[in-house]
């Protein structure tokens, strides 16, 4: 499957005490790259909801390797990886630079 792209460049208010992305911030990361990208393939929330049909996220699971600091241009990559009728499965990766 295609893999979709989306940039994101850290905010300030998305830092902790420490000076790192919260990691509850990537969460928010990951639904923004998969809601783009269901945009981008012509099947945006507003078409997805006039087919009665609503994304709920009932499963993550998160491993982290490196912090995000103030400023960093990330990356998030998105695929699909199973679809079923009533169910989706996602793979995404965040990245920094060429990390």
């Amino acid at each position: 499957m295609a893999v979709a792209i989306f940039p994101i460049q850290v905010r300030f208010y998305e830092l902790d005490p420490y000076g790192h992305v919260n990691h509850s911030t990537y969460l928010q990361y990951f639904e923004a790259a998969r809601v783009a990208w269901l945009g981008e393939i012509g099947q945006g929330l507003d078409v997805l909801q006039e087919g009665g049909i609503q994304l709920v996220v009932t499963a993550v699971a998160t491993r982290f390797v490196a912090s995000a600091l103030l400023n960093d241009k990330l990356t998030v990559d998105t695929v699909m990886v199973e679809a079923k009728r009533v169910r989706a499965q996602w793979a995404q990766h965040t990245w920094r630079g060429d990390e």
